[in-house]
Formats: C-alpha cells, sequence, structure tokens
C-alpha cells in the first residue's frame, strides 16, 4: 500500500502550450520557460531554528514538472515538524503560482490550476494519490478560466478561516488563490522580492493582451479569446484594488 502523507497540493497547467509549440517563432521562449520550471524541480525541504524574536525558517515544496503541468505540493506533518503554519503555507504558495504566472505570461501562456488537500504520496520526481486526481478535478472542471481553485478539500476544512485573506470568489461563486498581485509586482518564489517597474510592465502586459484577442478574433479561435478576455477583465478588476502609488512605480532593478 502507497505511503500517503497529507499534503497541500496545486496542480498547475499552461493554457495554450500546443498552440505554442506548433509557432517556431516562440521555440526560444517556451524553451527558457520550461528550463525555469524545472529548475524548482525537487523533494520538499524545511528547517527552522530559533531567532530571538521567534523561528526562522526556510521553505521549499516538492515540485514536479511534466509538459505543460506542474505539481506543487507542502506534506502538513512535515510543516508541522518545522513549527509552520498553514498560513505561512499559503503565503508561500500563493507567492510561487504568481511567479510560474508572470514567467508564464512572458511566453504568452496562461496558467490555470486547482489546489486540494489529502493523500498523496509526492518525493523523487514520483507523485500520485488521491489529492492529485482531485486537484487536477478541480483544474479542469471548474477553475475554467485562467485562475486557480480551491477544492472542496480546502473550502470545507477547519482550517479555510486562514485562506480568507488569500482568498477571491468569483461571480460564479469559485474560490480561487488570489496571486494577482503577485503577478502585476513580478513577486519572486520567496516574496521577498519584486520587480519595481511595474508601470512598464504593465503597459506590456495590456499590449500584449489586446494583441492577442485581436489575433484570435482574427483566427475566430473562440475558445481561446474567451479565456485571454476573462484574464484581462480579472487583472483589471485587481488592479483597481491595488495602491495606484505602487503602479507608478518604475526604477530599475538593482544589478550587484
Amino acid at each position: 500500500m502507497a505511503q500517503y502523507q497529507t499534503h497541500l497540493v496545486a496542480f498547475v497547467d499552461l493554457l495554450g502550450f500546443r498552440e505554442a509549440l506548433r509557432d517556431s517563432n516562440r521555440e526560444d521562449a517556451i524553451l527558457s520557460l520550461l528550463r525555469r520550471l524545472a529548475a524548482f524541480q525537487g523533494d520538499f525541504f524545511a528547517e527552522s531554528h530559533k531567532v530571538e524574536n521567534g523561528h526562522q525558517s526556510r521553505l521549499r515544496p516538492a515540485v514536479s514538472t511534466f509538459s505543460d503541468n506542474i505539481v506543487l505540493s507542502y506534506p502538513l506533518e512535515g510543516l508541522a515538524q518545522h513549527a509552520l503554519s498553514i498560513d505561512i503555507v499559503i503565503l508561500f504558495l500563493q507567492n510561487l503560482v504568481a511567479y510560474i504566472a508572470w514567467n508564464a505570461f512572458q511566453s504568452r501562456l496562461l496558467i490555470r490550476g486547482g489546489i486540494a488537500i489529502g493523500n498523496l504520496y509526492h518525493e523523487g520526481g514520483v507523485v500520485f494519490g488521491p489529492a492529485l486526481v482531485e486537484a487536477y478535478e478541480i483544474e479542469r472542471s471548474v477553475a475554467i478560466y485562467p485562475r486557480v481553485a480551491l477544492g472542496p478539500s480546502v473550502t470545507q476544512s477547519g482550517e479555510f478561516d486562514k485562506w480568507k485573506s488569500h482568498t477571491w470568489y468569483h461571480d460564479d461563486g469559485v474560490a480561487v488563490l488570489g496571486y494577482m498581485m503577485g503577478f502585476v509586482m513580478r513577486t519572486e518564489p520567496a516574496g521577498n522580492r519584486f520587480n519595481p517597474m511595474i508601470k512598464t510592465w504593465l503597459a506590456d502586459v495590456r499590449q500584449t493582451i489586446d494583441a492577442e484577442i485581436a489575433y484570435l478574433s482574427s483566427t475566430k479561435n473562440v475558445k481561446a479569446k474567451m479565456k485571454w478576455s476573462w484574464f484581462n477583465n480579472s487583472l483589471e478588476t485587481n488592479v483597481a484594488r491595488m495602491n495606484p502609488a505602487i503602479l507608478e512605480s518604475d526604477t530599475p532593478l538593482e544589478h550587484h
């Protein structure tokens, strides 16, 4: 019998991947994206030690990538051993999903995903179990649009209150992980750095969205156009809630 542990798991899909592979002009950008994602592959790691004001911790999920899919998971027992609360893990996951999203966008790809809590085996590049099945089914059947939806094992859990500051509810009642601020600010995986060239990046994002929607209209790709239009509306809704001063930031990154 499989040696399952209870994991928090996210299944993330790159939308438009197959179409992108047919475009030779996009090969280098897609390959660069896949290399960046592959660099994250590995087993779960956590450590913590006491400092004057509490604990200092390092954390990374187990990560597997295959083709246009990424699986991220955190064993809850392993978190408890290092005094890491689910609150911290949700924030790490949110930052990592945002990182995947903005890197994918640079290759003109959107993301869609599902998140679950349950039994999983994820070690040595091998991942399987009921929690993965739930996360996959949520991504395929519930998320529908370019968003990362939370499954019933998350929303009906006793600790769902700890998710609420990181959760949006869309008009169709689907609870999703709110990663858009990290997308706009190009947050790094650990969340301790972001790219302050926000004004220029946001202008580039809007230009790319307009170009994609126009292209998809001309090719009569209704399904893909719907996804890009939905993403555009979600982006603008989230941007409208952000601090306008942040959106005007256009300071180049310092290189050391």
